[in-house]
């Protein structure tokens, strides 16, 4: 029973640690910009711990991503993880009910999210002030965001995979 559990702890350190090191290379100034426009790292990485536990690991896994978003982000500090808490909670429970565990499932649910924050942050950071110009915000920097958020979301899909299987084998072979 201590292998066991040692198991667990080890699974879930990687999974802190990955956060923290997607944060860092989020946080990276230059790392993966490509026309001035960055991916987020986080919520991919969150939403496929979210596709592989489940609900209550999601949620919470949610909330850490959600406060690491949260310390660089131009919203105010708890919009991220208060969003990410929720919506890591219902992608897990959707799968569970609604939706199959596959890389298109992964893509469509990094897209709602982002999509649904980008849509947010404009409406309430840009268009309810009538800057002048806003709808380039979004299209030049809110939806490519989106976009490349979404392009590199199958390789935490398929990382997240691997690491799930490997750990269940190990934890069902003792």
């Amino acid at each position: 029973m201590g292998r066991k559990r040692a198991l667990i702890a080890g699974k879930h350190l990687i999974y802190c640690f990955g956060l923290i090191f997607c944060y860092v290379l989020q946080t990276t100034p230059g790392f993966l910009q490509i026309f001035g426009v960055k991916p987020f790292l986080v919520i991919p990485a969150v939403i496929a711990i979210a596709m592989q536990e489940g609900e209550f690991t999601g949620a919470l896994y949610g909330a850490l991503g959600g406060m690491l978003c949260d310390m660089g982000a131009n919203t105010f500090y708890g919009f991220y993880t208060l969003t990410l808490f929720l919506y890591g909670a219902a992608v897990g429970l959707a799968l569970i009910y609604l939706m199959k565990n596959d890389r298109k499932t992964a893509v469509l649910c990094c897209l709602v999210y982002t999509g649904g924050m980008a849509l947010i942050e404009y409406i309430f950071y840009y268009l309810l002030y009538g800057f002048a110009g806003n709808w380039q915000v979004l299209l030049f920097q809110l939806t490519p965001r989106v976009l490349y958020t979404c392009l590199v979301m199958p390789l935490f899909y398929f990382g997240e995979r691997k690491l799930f299987d490997y750990f269940s084998r190990r934890t069902e072979e003792i």
